[in-house]
């Protein structure tokens, strides 16, 4: 099974435009841009920082492959998945799994008599 290359400029995009989301949800509180984040955000050509950078600043190498725990923490922050962040497919369940599990949803509820009026009284 081979490994696809981690592309830092897709995920860097993938990050602006979730952070350009979370901002326009939470105007009130927009996200905080941490240095991990910034450096991520530098591969993105859309991306315009807050403050200028400096000339002599050092190489962008260290925010090529970012450590899981910061993709992770990246993601929490902007109430997203990791893999939504990578670009993986969302999980996809088909009309002939949710025609399935309609029907053990309602063996369930006739097996455990979930629809009785008892279930509903709150307890004395």
């Amino acid at each position: 099974m081979g490994r696809s290359r981690f592309d830092i400029g897709a995920f860097a995009k993938a990050v602006n435009r979730r952070r350009e989301e979370y901002n326009r949800r939470h105007p009130e509180r927009p996200v905080a841009i941490t240095p991990a984040m910034s450096r991520i955000l530098e591969h993105d050509d859309d991306y315009v920082p807050y403050r200028r950078r400096a000339t002599r600043r050092k190489s962008r190498a260290a925010s090529l492959n970012p450590a899981l725990s910061t993709v992770v923490e990246i993601a929490a922050a902007l109430e997203t998945t990791v893999g939504d962040l990578l670009g993986e497919t969302a999980y996809r369940i088909t009309l002939a799994d949710r025609r399935r599990l309609r029907e053990i949803v309602s063996y369930l509820t006739t097996l455990f008599d979930l629809d009785s009026r008892e279930l509903d009284e709150r307890r004395r």
